[in-house]
């Protein structure tokens, strides 16, 4: 146990884990209240419940932290470049992608964010699996929970179409409705007046 203990880099090992669940944290508490409304749309059979999402996500940012560990541990000088911005890049996304789907509610947006982040993790294990296998190993259940979320981010962005459309169209029958209601209405009023003369 204690040469396990003094073969890891433990500054290496605690900053590594800091910065993703850091970044979970402060998203978490950015978008609390925007999960409620989350919980009100019309969402596909297979969406989990909301409180999947911060136990999902914790381990995530865990995985995520040990994996740029280890790639990190057996890199050398240049290759600890790459492996850290490719970390940053889709952690960056990952952040961003939070706003765009749960704060803007802009999911068409985020469906293209979140594909371009799901390429992103892939490029990033690919980058990792050169210098340790473990490393690019670790990423896989946040490969498969990214693409869970994607076809997730798509269902709920095929159920906001329709429901606009929808939305639209009753528009469009009320107004045009309106506007003959109007039209007969007018046309009497002058009938009135013309009978009145």
């Amino acid at each position: 146990m204690s040469e396990l203990l003094k073969k890891t880099n433990t500054k290496r090992l605690a900053a590594c884990l800091a910065v993703p669940l850091a970044v979970g944290s402060v998203v978490g508490k950015a978008i609390s209240k925007d999960v409620k409304e989350y919980s009100e749309l019309d969402k596909p059979n297979f969406a989990p419940p909301k409180c999947a999402f911060p136990v999902a996500w914790t381990t995530l940012y865990t995985l995520m932290g040990l994996a740029k560990y280890k790639a990190l541990e057996a890199a050398d000088e240049e290759q600890k470049t790459t492996v850290r911005k490719s970390d940053g890049l889709q952690l960056s996304l990952n952040f961003i992608w939070s706003f765009l789907f749960f704060k803007f509610h802009l999911r068409g947006t985020a469906l293209i964010e979140m594909t371009i982040l799901l390429l992103t993790i892939l490029y990033t294990a690919k980058e990792y699996a050169k210098v340790s296998k473990t490393a690019a190993k670790l990423m896989i259940p946040y490969i498969l929970w990214v693409s869970f979320a994607l076809c997730l981010n798509a269902s709920v962005q095929k159920q906001v179409t329709l429901v606009t459309k929808k939305k639209t169209r009753y528009l469009i029958l009320s107004s045009t409705l309106f506007f003959y209601c109007y039209l007969i209405t007018s046309a009497y009023s002058l009938m009135d007046r013309h009978s009145s003369h």
